[in-house]
């Protein structure tokens, strides 16, 4: 009999070979009837798991034309791994499981190859400890006692695999559990990145042609997945060599390369703080390091790389470059991504980019498109790298950071980008490449007296200047269009009356005998912008970003919203001599959210005398601010008011509010059109060429 399996949404359209929205469709469409889509086997409301043979009989029977056993050990795999990652350290997991598929990959090369290591690195006292359990206990303890019985489903369908099974076992965990680790701009990369495929697509037109075995090096490796695409890309030829700090992650991407039969070499280290792979000269050098690093900061004279100075150590961008810079020889090249501010900043990072300019180590500088990594959405420069001639040569400028697509979604900027980017890289520097990139060669003259100022907006496309004046023109009607559509009347306030009475959230909250909502606070700690897509946190409620993505949904355990609950945060801010703490509330209407620490949720029990956007709208009112000459006072959510009116005059005001402040954005589309223009003229009056963004 098949042991019962819960899978996900996600996990079903992996099956079927389906985007998550037809799965959706599925759902929605076929809700009762003979034909019902399965209910729900377990899971939550964001995040309902499947009982698979159910699942299975239904795509049998109303969609006969897909197969359910293409990917289904993997499938069955992450169907154990699932419970166990709500209680293990995703990377334990990832590090215990890649260390499993690589006994099963020695294995297999011991059925041809006798001689080749029988056992993997790893044993099973790491196993112990990682779960908790007794090397010599006969049955784990209470709290563990399911755990044995998934860690051997999982061995046991790790040791049928074949061996490219073994591979897609590895990129689907690694794709889910590695997810909350690449949120500071790829420490680790991530499998199936845009990026990793972008450096892969550009890396075909920069091998020479005569090289048929090309060494590739990857200085910042993380799980390998720049170097895999790139390897694959080329060919399967070669062999590659890479730099990780994490020794674990290292050990990670080393399995990965094994599991492909990719020969490699990985070193953990440090690479900007030593030299790595000094006696092997790469032709090809590929580089996702994480952005804007601090690092030490230091290099040694007769260290090679200080010829480009030394980039400070707030900013590690340029060193990356740098490094990478030093090391190619010959005909080799090189590819490392930065940030846009790394082509204009000032001090220690100018007087680095002057040294890389003057000794023609920089081919091209090409602009990429913000959104391209899965968790910021920082605009890219990509350096196309050659050795060091010692003399300056011009620089090809490509702008492509905002390609001219019909309905240009963030995913289809990435796809133009990776159809085009082979052409944005070996395009000769005299030609121009289309409306989509802008691009010019910028001699060495122009860069001196610029400061050395590589942004692609200050030298990309220069167009006649009859066309400047025009495009500026254009800015003048767009502000004028603004000023046009500023709605002339302003919202009626005057039939509506104040509330004669107002009611505490304390009052509403914490009296049995009429109580009608609830209030509790998250917990959840969050670093920096580094939260799951279902929680909100007191950073994605000031940017307003907290709607739930399903195809990217944690299942960490807590207590989560339903639709209609109020989410408010306090907010300090400080001015001349004062500060104020005022609240900002919002109201989750897609609900199944976890809550950050420090945010809040009010529920309002049925029947209530309150509509939510109402509550919303009063808690955010100026009486519930405080403020103080010099600190602000404790501010209590019990002491929150809302003023009490009937149902219809709340729907009134609530009404009005929308009205006065669709009048704030047609304001705001005023202040943003005069910025524009402001800014165009700058550039027209200075440079004598348009911003390309």
């Amino acid at each position: 009999m098949e042991e019962p399996m819960l899978i996900s949404t996600s996990d079903i359209a992996e099956l079927v070979d389906e985007r998550l929205p037809v799965v959706s469709t599925w759902r929605n469409r076929f809700k009762i009837g003979p034909n019902a889509f399965p209910q729900p086997a377990g899971g939550t409301p964001a995040r309902p798991l499947f009982d698979f043979a159910a699942v299975r009989e239904w795509v049998s029977a109303n969609r006969p034309e897909k197969d359910l056993r293409v990917g289904l050990l993997r499938i069955r795999v992450w169907s154990a791994l699932r419970p166990l990652s709500e209680r293990i350290d995703q990377f334990d997991l990832i590090y215990w499981l890649h260390h499993e598929l690589e006994t099963r990959k020695r294995a297999l090369r011991l059925q041809t190859d006798p001689t080749s290591e029988p056992e993997s690195a790893l044993g099973d006292e790491y196993l112990r400890t990682l779960f908790g359990l007794e090397a010599t206990a006969a049955a784990p303890s209470k709290s563990n006692q399911n755990w044995p019985v998934e860690i051997a489903t999982i061995k046991a369908l790790i040791a049928t695999a074949t061996a490219t099974e073994l591979v897609e076992v590895s990129d689907f965990a690694l794709a889910r559990l590695s997810a909350g680790y690449g949120r500071s701009g790829g420490d680790i990369g991530a499998v199936g990145s845009n990026v990793s495929g972008i450096l892969a697509a550009a890396a075909t037109t920069l091998v020479a042609d005569d090289v048929t075995t090309p060494l590739l090096y990857d200085p910042a490796c993380g799980i390998g997945e720049t170097l895999i695409r790139t390897y694959e890309q080329l060919g399967r030829s070669g062999r590659v060599i890479g730099a990780e700090i994490n020794s674990r992650v290292a050990a990670v991407a080393s399995i990965r390369f094994d599991l492909r039969d990719i020969p490699a070499t990985m070193n953990v280290a440090d690479t900007l703080s030593t030299r790595q792979f000094e006696s092997q000269l790469p032709d090809l050098i590929v580089a996702e390091p994480p952005l804007g690093l601090q690092w030490a900061g230091v290099w040694n004279p007769d260290d090679p790389r200080s010829q480009f100075g030394v980039p400070p150590a707030r900013n590690a961008d340029l060193a990356w470059v740098a490094d990478a810079a030093s090391r190619l020889k010959g005909e080799a090249t090189g590819l490392v991504l930065t940030s846009m501010n790394s082509l204009s900043n000032g001090g220690a990072e100018e007087r680095v980019r002057a040294n890389l300019l003057l000794r023609g180590a920089v081919r091209s500088i090409i602009a990429l498109p913000p959104n391209l990594l899965q968790y910021t959405s920082a605009a890219l420069a990509l350096w196309v790298l050659q050795a060091p001639a010692g003399v300056g040569v011009p620089v090809r400028v490509v702008d492509a950071s905002n390609p001219s697509l019909e309905g240009a979604t963030a995913s289809k900027r990435a796809a133009w980008v990776l159809a085009n980017i082979a052409d944005l890289v070996g395009h000769p520097r005299d030609q121009a490449i289309g409306d989509e990139a802008l691009a010019v060669s910028v001699e060495m003259e122009d860069l001196l007296a610029s400061g050395y100022d590589l942004a692609p907006s200050r030298w990309a496309a220069k167009p006649i200047r009859d066309d400047l004046s025009v495009y500026v023109l254009g800015h003048g009607f767009d502000l004028q269009a603004a000023l046009q559509a500023l709605s002339p009347i302003a919202p009626a306030f005057d039939q509506l009356s104040p509330a004669p009475h107002v009611v505490t959230i304390r009052e509403m909250t914490e009296f049995p005998d009429a109580r009608e909502a609830k209030l509790w606070m998250g917990r959840a700690a969050s670093a920096g912008n580094d939260w799951p897509p279902d929680m909100i946190t007191s950073l994605s409620m000031f940017f307003r970003i907290h709607a739930l993505r399903p195809d990217d949904v944690t299942e960490e355990p807590g207590f989560r919203t339903e639709p209609g609950d109020i989410v408010f945060i306090f907010r300090t801010t400080k001015g001349t001599g004062a500060a104020e703490t005022r609240v900002d509330a919002r109201v989750d209407n897609a609900g199944g959210h976890r809550l950050g620490k420090g945010v809040r949720a009010l529920r309002l029990l049925q029947p209530s005398r309150f509509k939510p956007d109402y509550v919303a709208l009063c808690l955010a009112g100026k009486w519930n601010r405080r403020y103080q000459a010099a600190t602000t006072k404790q501010q209590n959510a019990g002491d929150l008011e809302i003023p009490l009116l009937a149902l219809d005059a709340q729907l009134l005001w609530i009404e009005a509010f929308a009205t006065l402040n669709k009048r704030v954005d047609e304001a705001e589309d005023i202040i943003e059109s005069a910025a524009n223009l402001d800014a165009v003229a700058q550039d027209f009056l200075r440079f004598g060429h348009m911003d390309a963004m």
